[in-house]
């Protein structure tokens, strides 16, 4: 097992290309993958238990999945983790949503010997950028790719991937993008300041083609 994992925390407004940056660290470094939102995707498509239809209205509404139980699904995810062989790391994106959850995610990371490997990226974007994105990105009905909306990606007809045809996300309704913009600000937001005020939090300006974020948050972690 590795010694020294690579623990990276990716967070941003949303639209702010979070999952794509942590899916392209994820194949350089050779990274796991959490991501609270594929996780909770996940759940409500395979379960259909009372927790799973609340957890549904809630994702539809924009709002944020009580402490509870996304700390459930990431320790579950975690647990496996750490008897996996050849461990690298793990890149968390769009996770801790709220600050007690980063409180908590540092107790767990702390009591997996992690702690100290952890670097938290803020993929940097404004509200009036977000909400563009939100409302005009697609979407591929075949195989589920998010196609952002900047860029050459706002010329595409069908999915770059499968050709398959795009759709509107029922979550990007300009009403929810403006809620989650709201639950960034009181929720989020303050995550961000405490990583910031601990000397963790790395600001990539998020403004730039997708290679270009990249290359900058590769660079930030080399010089760390």
């Amino acid at each position: 097992m590795q010694s020294n994992p690579l623990i990276l925390i990716i967070l941003g407004r949303p639209g702010c290309g979070k999952g794509t940056q942590a899916k392209m660290l994820q194949e350089k470094f050779g990274l796991s993958y959490i991501g609270s939102g594929e996780l909770l995707r996940e759940v409500v498509k395979e379960d259909h238990n009372f927790s799973t239809k609340k957890l549904k209205e809630i994702l539809e509404r924009g709002d944020l999945i009580p402490t509870f139980l996304i700390f459930k699904f990431w320790l579950d995810k975690i647990d496996a983790l750490k008897n996996k062989p050849n461990f690298g790391g793990v890149v968390f994106d769009g996770s801790p949503r709220k600050l007690i959850e980063a409180r908590l995610m540092e107790d767990a990371l702390a009591w997996y010997d992690w702690l100290e490997f952890a670097k938290v990226i803020l993929i940097d974007i404004s509200a009036d950028e977000s909400y563009a994105r939100l409302t005009q990105r697609r979407m591929c009905e075949k195989c589920g790719r998010i196609i952002p909306y900047f860029g050459e990606f706002k010329k595409l007809e069908k999915c770059d991937k499968c050709g398959g045809p795009l759709v509107k996300r029922a979550d990007d309704d300009p009403e929810v993008v403006r809620h989650r913009l709201d639950v960034f600000e009181t929720e989020i937001q303050p995550v961000i300041d405490h990583y910031a005020a601990n000397g963790l939090l790395v600001k990539i300006d998020g403004n730039r083609p997708i290679e270009e974020v990249h290359e900058d948050i590769v660079r930030a972690l080399e010089q760390k």
